[in-house]
């Protein structure tokens, strides 16, 4: 099965090696509100198109840092969890602890 760029539908516009700095489920969201104001205005159903999610992914902002202040909240203050050893030690070296 193949969708309308001819590639299998299983198959990212992507490369599968691709790292994403910014939280996906916001870009996705993003795009999906992209096409749905489109198909208001249009009255003309379509999908979410990659030009939906490069878009979005323009407009995106990275969380990258936003987590980290999370992360460093729960080192912190979590108490004697190891869960967030690795993470405490990459905030350390980076002087962010």
């Amino acid at each position: 099965m193949t969708a309308a760029n001819n590639l299998p539908v299983d198959t990212p516009p992507f490369p599968l090696n691709t790292t994403f700095k910014y939280n996906s489920d916001g870009v996705i969201d993003q795009a999906k509100e992209y096409t749905l104001s489109d198909i208001i205005e249009s009255g003309i159903e379509r999908e979410i198109t990659q030009k939906d999610m490069e878009l979005a992914i323009s407009e995106a902002n990275p969380s990258t840092i936003d987590w980290l202040k999370t992360a460093r909240n729960l080192v912190k203050y979590a108490g004697a969890d190891d869960s967030y050893k690795e993470v405490e030690k990459y905030l350390k070296k980076s002087k962010l602890l």
